[in-house]
């Protein structure tokens, strides 16, 4: 799922539900240039009172969450012109079918 596309200034993207799959693993995909800011991967406290941070991302990549369900979502702070892109992206038969397909 997109979560930001070509993102110019700090801000959070929509909410997403994390449901853990049989590895617990969550892939995140940066591209672009995050500006010289952070992009953190944050989950929602279980009293939907707000966001605790799970993981924190300076550099474009490939960077792998291993965590149980959650509800979360990605912020981006301290950059100066952005233009970033994230998609995450869970175990499941449909991401298993694509990796397939582009082999």
């Amino acid at each position: 799922m997109e979560l930001f596309k070509n993102q110019a200034a700090d801000g959070s993207s929509a909410t997403f539900a994390h449901f853990g799959g049989a590895s617990g693993l969550l892939n995140f995909y940066v591209a672009g240039d995050l500006g010289g800011g952070t992009l953190t991967v944050e989950a929602e406290v279980p009293d939907e009172s707000g966001f605790v941070p799970v993981a924190e991302v300076t550099e474009p990549g490939l960077h792998v969450v291993s965590a149980a369900p959650f509800v979360g979502r990605v912020t981006l702070a301290g950059a100066t012109t952005p233009d970033v892109s994230v998609w995450a992206e869970a175990e499941s038969a449909k991401v298993t079918a694509r990796v397939r397909e582009d082999v």
